[in-house]
């Protein structure tokens, strides 16, 4: 289900749109969000409890409230200003995540809780290092780690033995530096 939020709404809640007990929502498998202003989302993951694909798209000044809990195995946000703000129940499911466009200086700290992750994106930041915490994330096989500010591969990465696709394009990684976390990984 794609949904474009009208410019009527600084304030968007799924629920708004249906009835309370619609079956509709519960039948919900994707849900895709596109916002081109300032608007506050609200999404009761309880009420779309079949939802496992959840994509917010974000031009403008977007924040996300996420309550509940749902079975998601794939969230991707893109412009979303708020990503240290979100709550997300640590025994999800997330397999696939996006956080592109956030203005992101660092790691929310719900992210290490989902320990599921295999892939993750985080291109468009201004993320400059990861912390130790990373390593938490066992299951990891890609990362994108484009357009941010990195000037070192981040040490991090080399504890994560699932680990076989880093792109970091377009950060300020010199070549020494990356024959340096090659060397480190062979080890």
């Amino acid at each position: 289900m794609l949904i474009k939020v009208s410019k009527r709404y600084s304030n968007f809640d799924i629920n708004d749109f249906f009835e309370e007990k619609d079956e509709s929502l519960t039948s919900i498998n994707t849900l895709e969000l596109m916002v081109k202003h300032k608007c506050e989302v609200h999404l009761n993951l309880d009420t779309l409890t079949n939802l496992k694909k959840f994509y917010i798209y974000a031009d403008g000044e977007c924040s996300l409230n996420l309550i509940g809990k749902a079975p998601l195995e794939i969230l991707k946000m893109r412009g979303v200003k708020n990503c240290h703000d979100i709550h997300i129940h640590e025994s999800s499911p997330i397999k696939i995540l996006q956080l592109t466009e956030c203005n992101l200086h660092a790691i929310p700290s719900w992210l290490y809780k989902l320990t599921k992750i295999e892939t993750l994106e985080l291109q468009r930041n201004k993320l400059t290092d990861l912390p130790i915490e990373f390593e938490w994330l066992k299951n990891l096989k890609r990362l994108n780690l484009d357009n941010n500010l990195f000037q070192d591969v981040p040490r991090v990465l080399a504890n994560l033995c699932e680990l076989n696709h880093l792109s970091c394009d377009a950060n300020e990684i010199g070549q020494q530096k990356l024959r340096d976390f090659l060397q480190l990984l062979n080890s």
